[in-house]
């Protein structure tokens, strides 16, 4: 552990807390505000996947989908952006520099660790989210035993869900959305649990110090993640190749930021990035219990945490909603069962429960197609064909002409959106019409001007983040995957370190010997 240093938390500076904000990469003409009856439109056009209908899925697991999110929550929180709260509602117009980045826009797991002393209101100091008595562990809660059956070989409960309070069972957590709904629920529990694996596995000596080298070692990794099998998941292949060697070398085209001047890309978080929502599928077979003709659908899922307030009439998450991890990541070639879970497609069509997903008494906006292209709208976001303009300037990119994007919309909005195609829009049918065409071979990935924003934003995080994989000293630091080969085995050099969602999986499974962390339920 010599090797190690603490973590420097960027979000300081002088004692004085940064606000990071929202900006636009690309400056474009006037914004287009379409009609919001166009949107609504377009919006119901899109979400057509009904759970009956075959349509051809992915070869993505998933996890991802889920894991996507969970880093969304780790990178931005828009502050003008909590869907509970009609005023919040993107009807009319929003101005930019209002929006502050209530997360940390690095890749630090600020919403695992929290801050010392917290700077958004409501978020829990760092003190109450260690386990109690530890200095070095990270608090969870046990599930209970219920719908079991009579397997006496199965624990009854497990430590398995977030801490939560006693009485109304919220989630004491930094950030509340990763408790709106179990599977991000559960992608949450997994980091935490690799955090408290990283100790045991060093010693398990309870000390601050301890927390801080494990914490450290868990972003770090957690970086490999997004770097070594998240981004190659999404991003062509040869535009992950060329941004990271333009990003290491301080000549990234498109995204400016410093560590100075750090913002969140709106045509990132507004657009490419929520193009995952095209990935969600209706539903989903969870463990032995809830698979095939007893799926979970995605309204069920939200149901199953404190927030949605399915847990307080059990007192707690039942043992019998525990995930299979073998059903959502790949795990020793788990993805050739029958049951395993992939994603959809990245195209123009959504899921049709997300049509009314957002349905409560508060909401004005239920589809999540219309709130994404609301929000773009009144954000004012360049279009698709003047954001693609720029990328093939700056890139020398090759861009699909724009008549090829009016057979991705119904024939009566052609008029609206033929060369003024809302961008968020724009990407996915940019990533539908090219594997349609065969121009990208790497199916179930973004097009090229997708790549483009999506590469550029993750790869200059993940470099003004501190610890960063992509810092030159890097190869002195601890990396698990080579401390678990055989001794004698040389180090993996550092352009060739890779860790996987299942690798973080397998380790947890490795240092729990009482159950099975990857299906705790059989």
């Amino acid at each position: 552990m010599s090797g190690l240093k603490a973590a420097k938390n960027f979000r300081y500076e002088n004692n004085t807390m940064q606000n990071f904000g929202y900006k636009q990469i690309f400056k474009a003409g006037e914004p287009v505000r379409h009609a919001p009856q166009d949107l609504d439109e377009l919006a119901k056009f899109m979400a057509i996947r009904e759970p009956s209908v075959e349509i051809p899925d992915s070869k993505i697991p998933a996890g991802y989908t889920y894991l996507a999110q969970f880093i969304d929550h780790d990178i931005s929180s828009d502050s003008k952006g909590d869907r509970s709260n009609p005023q919040h509602q993107p009807i009319g117009e929003i101005n930019v520099g209002d929006i502050v980045n209530e997360r940390s826009p690095f890749f630090d797991l600020d919403t695992i660790y929290g801050y010392e002393e917290p700077f958004n209101k409501g978020e829990l100091a760092r003190r109450f989210l260690m386990k109690e008595g530890s200095f070095a562990q990270l608090k969870l809660r046990e599930t209970f035993g219920e719908g079991l059956g009579k397997n006496s070989n199965l624990k009854r409960s497990y430590p398995n869900d977030l801490p939560r309070d006693s009485g109304n069972l919220q989630a004491q957590i930094v950030d509340k959305r990763n408790d709106s709904h179990l599977l991000i629920a559960q992608i949450q529990v997994a980091f935490m649990k690799f955090h408290n694996a990283v100790v045991k596995y060093l010693g398990d000596e309870n000390s601050k110090a301890m927390f801080e080298t494990a914490r450290e070692i868990t972003i770090r990794h957690y970086q490999y993640i997004v770097l070594t099998d998240f981004l190659p998941r999404i991003v062509k292949k040869s535009v992950l190749t060329t941004v990271l060697k333009e990003v290491l070398e301080n000549r990234n085209k498109l995204y400016q930021a410093t560590r100075d001047n750090m913002y969140m890309p709106l045509e990132f978080s507004v657009a490419a990035y929520r193009t995952g929502h095209s990935l969600i599928r209706n539903s989903y077979n969870v463990n032995r219990i809830f698979k095939f003709d007893r799926q979970v659908f995605i309204n069920g899922l939200f149901k199953l945490t404190g927030r949605g307030g399915g847990l307080f009439a059990r007192g707690g998450l039942p043992s019998i909603w525990t995930i299979d991890w073998n059903l959502f990541f790949d795990l020793d070639n788990s993805n050739e069962r029958p049951e395993f879970n992939v994603t959809k497609q990245i195209d123009t069509k959504l899921s049709s429960f997300l049509d009314d997903l957002l349905k409560t008494p508060f909401h004005i906006i239920n589809s999540l197609a219309a709130l994404d292209l609301m929000r773009g709208r009144a954000l004012g976001l360049p279009t698709g064909q003047e954001v693609a303009a720029i990328v093939a300037e700056k890139t020398g990119a090759k861009i699909l002409d724009s008549e090829r994007f009016d057979c991705k919309v119904p024939e009566n909005l052609r008029n609206a959106f033929s060369d003024k195609t809302p961008l968020w829009f724009y990407l996915l049918a940019e990533a539908e019409l090219e594997a349609e065409l065969g121009i990208n071979p790497e199916t179930d990935k973004l097009g090229e001007v997708g790549s483009r924003i999506v590469a550029e934003s993750f790869l200059k995080l993940i470099k003004e983040t501190s610890p960063s994989i992509l810092d030159p000293d890097e190869a002195g630091r601890l990396f698990i995957p080579e401390k678990l080969k055989p001794v004698g085995q040389k180090p993996v050099p550092v352009e060739q370190r890779k860790f996987t969602m299942p690798e973080m999986l397998k380790f947890i499974a490795s240092q729990t010997t009482d159950f099975d962390e990857l299906n705790p339920i059989g």
